[in-house]
C-alpha cells in the first residue's frame, strides 16, 4: 500500500496477539547503537531475546560476548530496573560497547534534560573461559554467539563453546 494514513502493525504469536500503530517513519534499526562492528544486531533482535527471557527487577543479565553492546545497551533501555554486564576478549568489542554506553548516557541526560546517575550497565573485557563473576550471581545469560569461521558448525564445534555450554 501507498499513500495511507495510518500504519497499523499485528503480531499474532499461539494465544498473544499484539497491535501496535507506528507513530514515525523513522527506523528503530539504528536506535541505541552509534559505534557499530562489522556483525552489530539491529536492536529490535536483542529486544526480542531479552523479552524471551522475561527479566524480573533486580536481575543480573550478561551478555559474555557483546561485541558492540547491542543486547546489554537494549536492555539497559528497556529493562532499567535490572543490571547488564557487557564483556568480551576483544578490546575492540569492548571500547565500542563502552562508547554505544557513554552515547546511551548522553542521550538519556539530554532527554531528561538534567544529570543521570547513570545507567544499569557496565562493560568489560574479560575470557570467557574464566568469567570474574561468582558462582550463581548472574540471573540470564544471553548473548549473540560470533560465528567468525566460515563454515563452523554446532557439530564442528569442540572448543570454548561446548565447555560453556556442557561445562567439559
Amino acid at each position: 500500500m501507498t499513500n495511507f494514513d495510518v500504519e497499523v502493525l499485528l503480531n499474532i504469536h499461539d494465544n498473544e496477539v499484539i497491535v501496535g500503530i507506528a507513530l514515525t517513519e523513522e527506523s528503530l534499526h539504528r536506535r541505541n547503537i552509534t559505534h557499530f562492528g562489522s556483525t552489530t544486531l539491529r536492536p529490535t533482535l536483542p529486544y526480542g531475546m531479552l523479552r524471551l527471557c522475561a527479566p524480573q527487577p533486580s536481575d543480573i543479565i550478561v551478555d559474555p560476548m557483546c561485541g558492540t553492546g547491542a543486547i546489554p545497551t537494549e536492555g539497559a533501555t528497556e529493562w532499567s530496573n535490572c543490571f547488564h554486564i557487557a564483556g568480551d576478549n576483544n578490546p575492540l568489542a569492548v571500547t565500542r560497547a563502552a562508547n554505544n554506553i557513554s552515547s546511551l548516557l548522553t542521550k538519556s541526560q539530554i532527554n531528561e534534560g538534567q544529570l543521570s546517575w547513570g545507567l544499569p550497565m557496565d562493560a568489560i573485557q574479560w575470557d570467557i573461559c574464566n568469567l570474574p563473576l561468582r558462582t550463581g550471581s548472574v540471573d540470564i545469560i544471553v548473548t549473540d554467539i560470533p560465528f567468525w569461521k566460515k563454515g563452523w558448525t554446532p557439530r564442528k564445534e569442540t572448543g570454548t563453546f561446548t565447555q560453556l555450554a556442557y561445562g567439559r
